[in-house]
Formats: C-alpha cells, sequence, structure tokens
C-alpha cells in the first residue's frame, strides 16, 4: 500500500454487503472481526482476501506504515520488483513530484504483477497537489513503460453511483466529463516488462493532431442542446444545464453524458 489504508465511510454491515455483491461469501461475524483487527486499517481485509504479506509506504510513521519513504525521491532499490499487487488509495496526488513518484510506485511490482490507483478526477480542489485525466492513466500505462492498461474507470464519491468505463484513447476523441459530485478515478495496470528510467507519454489527441493537422476535442460534436442555448439563450445557459444535469443524473444515476468516451458499467 502506497500509504496505510484504512476503511473510511463504511462498517462492517455495509462492506458484508459489497463483498457478497461481487460474487464472494462472507459472513457477518467475519466482516465485524475485519473491523476489530487493526483498529480500522485494511490488513485484515487484505488477509481475509488471501494476501500472504502486506507492507506500507509512508513518509513518516504516524500511521505505522511498515516502510518510510518520501515519494518525492526514488524508491531504495531492495523494494523493486517485490509486489505481486501495489494498491495507490489516494496517496500520489499528494506528492509534489508526482510523475517520479507513479514511476517509481510501477518498480514497486514484480512481472506479472497488478497496480491500482484511486485518485481524484474531478472537484478535489484543495484535497491534494492534482486532480488527473484518464488519458494520463492510458499513457503511463503502456508497454513503452513495461505494463499494459487493464481498464480505467470513473466514478463519483457518493452512494451507489454508476462506475463509468473510458474508452482508449483510439476510440474516441478527448474524454470530458462535467460532473455533479467529486469525482474518482481507478487505473488499473499490470507489468509485463522493465519500467524506463524515465515515463513516456503524450496526451493522445495531440499525437493525432500531428498525424493528420488537426486537432479534435470530444470527437468536434458540441452537443446540439449546447449549440442551442448558446444563440438564443446565453444569459440563463449555465444555470439550466446545471439543473438540467442534475436532473438527469437523478434519474439515471449517471452525470457524465459524453458516451463517444464512457460507459456506464452497473457490474462493477
Amino acid at each position: 500500500m502506497l500509504g496505510r489504508q484504512n476503511f473510511q465511510n463504511i462498517d462492517a454491515r455495509r462492506l458484508a454487503r459489497v463483498i457478497r455483491r461481487s460474487g464472494l461469501s462472507i459472513s457477518d461475524e467475519t466482516a465485524q472481526n475485519i473491523f476489530k483487527d487493526e483498529d480500522g486499517y485494511v490488513e485484515p481485509f487484505y488477509k481475509w482476501l488471501g494476501a500472504e504479506s502486506i507492507e506500507s509506504f509512508d513518509v513518516s510513521k504516524y500511521e505505522n506504515a511498515t516502510n518510510l519513504w518520501d515519494m518525492n525521491k526514488p524508491l531504495p532499490e531492495v523494494f523493486r520488483n517485490s509486489y505481486d499487487f501495489v494498491f495507490d488509495g489516494g496517496t500520489l496526488e499528494h506528492v509534489f513530484q508526482y510523475n517520479s513518484a507513479l514511476r517509481e510506485a510501477l518498480t514497486l511490482c514484480c512481472q506479472r504483477g497488478n497496480f491500482l490507483s484511486v485518485t481524484p478526477a474531478n472537484s478535489y480542489l484543495g484535497h491534494g497537489f492534482y486532480q488527473l485525466s484518464p488519458d494520463l492513466a492510458f499513457q503511463a500505462l503502456r508497454p513503452e513503460n513495461g505494463y499494459i492498461t487493464k481498464g480505467v474507470f470513473l466514478a463519483e464519491d457518493r452512494s451507489n453511483a454508476c462506475f463509468h468505463e473510458v474508452k482508449p484513447p483510439e476510440e474516441r476523441g478527448r474524454a470530458i466529463a462535467a460532473t455533479t459530485w467529486p469525482t474518482l478515478m481507478f487505473f488499473w495496470g499490470q507489468r509485463l516488462s522493465d519500467v524506463p528510467a524515465i515515463l513516456s507519454a503524450q496526451q493522445p489527441d495531440y499525437e493525432a493532431a500531428w498525424q493528420c493537422g488537426k486537432h479534435v476535442e470530444r470527437n468536434g460534436n458540441e452537443a446540439s442542446y449546447r449549440r442551442f442555448l448558446s444563440i438564443f439563450a446565453p444569459h440563463i445557459r449555465n444555470d439550466l444545464l446545471r439543473y438540467a444535469k442534475l436532473f438527469l443524473t437523478v434519474l439515471h444515476s449517471n452525470a457524465l453524458l459524453d458516451r463517444k468516451s464512457f460507459i456506464p458499467r452497473k457490474d462493477i
């Protein structure tokens, strides 16, 4: 774990319900024990999932992480290529040298190991140093950087939120989402080969523009209702859009309306 993770805004009953929805089985007693052990930290949950060894990294001992590492600096060599699964549950966005810290974190995984990051994508101003774009995830987790992308998802930070799978860059233009609630991005990759000393990345839509000589944002199609409001009612456009989006969100549990870039996933 990057940062020693604990349970937030969830109790044993809700944890058991989520586990059962995922197709696994757990008794209420077991779920209660997961919360009792380790003062609400998640090591008992990982052990229940089958983890044999669990370690955490942080810059200080204030949460009793097993290893100290200032993520603005290089990772100690002894930890490289050591873990089957690495979880960033909201730590890297607090590190000023984000690109360097991400690169070092990716080297924690062994070959065929998995890296999962949960990070702010929208409306978390002031939470950390950064809010991040899906295109960063797709570019960071690519073969040139020793990884393959297994999935990128967005979900608003609220009860019963719908997960949206972000289409790969080659299947869309620039993916733009205006959300009603603060939104998290989940990106998952698997390590295939060595991680280079410096991660290589260019924003995909610009790479395409360099080839064809034209830059396309959101596939070049502005929604017809936006054009209508811009022409006939510019003074009320913003309020109408905001309330219309809120209504549709409540109606469909879905605030991401650019269907060319985002796919609602009710199975997640």
